[in-house]
């Protein structure tokens, strides 16, 4: 165009000087070479200079604010921001579980939180985990781009951490492709700042579960303080690698010393009952209160006549008339004996008994204290040469061995 109106001027100005064509040649060509065309590479370079000046300016300065990024908050500012520095009127921001919001950017105003109503497409966050860059709505699918049509929007920027989709930036307009780097970087600095938001979160109910948790095994280590109980022919103990390794409170109570039964025609035995337990609801880990009284209980269930059934019929009723609330436990009552048998009765689910090693996996039931506990009916008589080894959950718990 800058030559095309040179061309003009020459053949304008050459109409009027036809008598001395030549001189006006050679002085058109001297001002062309030595004034004109230097003065266009001067005005091409003063403004791609200007342009590019703009353009670094306009990075650096969204780099110095994703910088400055360390919380949801400081990002939909930023988010406000970009658009005055990308001139753009509106964009959308959409935040998956377990915000489940949506937030709506409009130039020179203070952007609208709303409920994310329709959860995005799996297919749609399938294509992003895929391939996880920003995308302008010409390079999608069909199906992708019924998504971003929703959303009023032209290009979309998944926001990621490894491989969960946190969420989406949707923009009114397709970006350039130095836009869409940029929108890269914005993505990887708001899917690190959400999924932080989301741990500490997270957090501070599992410091509050943690000491729950502590608590529960000091009380533990209360209710159950003896290690060790030695017999004349047998002895009861902990299995300290279980008790160690297991994820839950469980009490280990004994009726202390073997009492005598003695049946007639039959020589005296020496038996003892204890109960193995742990609550039936793993959410009640640190309700010590129950703990505590499940050990009254089975203490004070009566006379201790050496049978099982009537041990867990008392205990059972014990249970079912707490003041506030049932109390429902897994595990098991045992009734053990100078003799080389052992009555076991299981109550709850995840239980299984180590024989002279051999595992027997015990079928699922009611816990004690529901009203679906069938308590007494699958008393297991098992006999045994060397060790026995009580489990809950896959934790060795207890054993019993012949001295």
């Amino acid at each position: 165009m800058y030559n095309v109106l040179w061309l003009g001027i020459f053949i304008y100005f050459a109409d009027l000087y036809a008598e001395n064509i030549i001189i006006f040649v050679i002085i058109f060509l001297l001002v062309y070479l030595l004034f004109a065309n230097p003065l266009k590479d001067l005005l091409y370079l003063y403004y791609m200079n200007r342009y590019a000046f703009s353009s670094k300016w306009k990075v650096a300065k969204i780099e110095k604010n994703l910088s400055n990024i360390y919380s949801i908050d400081d990002l939909l500012q930023f988010l406000s921001s970009l658009l005055k520095l990308w001139n753009l009127n509106n964009l959308i921001l959409i935040l998956e579980e377990p915000f489940l919001h949506k937030f709506s950017f409009i130039r020179n105003k203070k952007y609208k939180r709303q409920k994310l109503n329709k959860r995005t497409p799996s297919s749609f966050i399938d294509r992003f985990l895929d391939n996880p860059w920003a995308e302008n709505i010409s390079n999608l699918r069909e199906e992708e781009k019924k998504v971003l049509k929703n959303y009023k929007s032209k290009c979309a920027v998944p926001i990621l951490y490894r491989d969960l989709f946190l969420g989406c930036i949707f923009f009114e307009e397709e970006l350039e492709p130095a836009q869409l780097d940029t929108a890269a970087q914005i993505s990887q600095k708001s899917g690190i700042i959400i999924q932080n938001e989301i741990l500490k979160n997270r957090l501070s109910p599992a410091v509050h579960l943690q000491k729950e948790f502590d608590l529960a095994r000091k009380i533990e280590e209360y209710l159950s303080e003896f290690d060790e109980l030695n017999f004349d022919e047998f002895k009861i103990q902990k299995e300290h690698l279980g008790w160690r390794e297991k994820t839950f409170p469980a009490i280990f109570e004994t009726t202390f010393l073997p009492y005598k039964t003695t049946k007639r025609n039959e020589e005296e035995e020496d038996v003892v009952i204890f109960l193995l337990c742990k609550l039936s609801d793993n959410l009640q880990r640190a309700k010590a209160i129950q703990l505590f009284s499940a050990q009254g209980c089975f203490l004070g269930i009566g006379e201790k006549s050496g049978n099982l059934k009537i041990a867990a019929h008392r205990l059972h009723k014990a249970l079912r008339n707490q003041t506030f609330e049932n109390i429902l436990l897994d595990g098991y009552l045992a009734k053990f004996s100078n003799k080389k048998t052992v009555e076991i009765l299981p109550f709850g689910k995840s239980l299984k008994i180590e024989v002279d090693q051999k595992i027997q996996n015990i079928e699922n039931s009611a816990p004690l204290g529901s009203s679906e506990s069938k308590y007494g009916a699958f008393v297991n008589k098992i006999k045994y040469d060397e060790k026995i080894t009580l489990y809950i959950r896959d934790y060795p718990l207890v054993s019993v061995k012949r001295i």
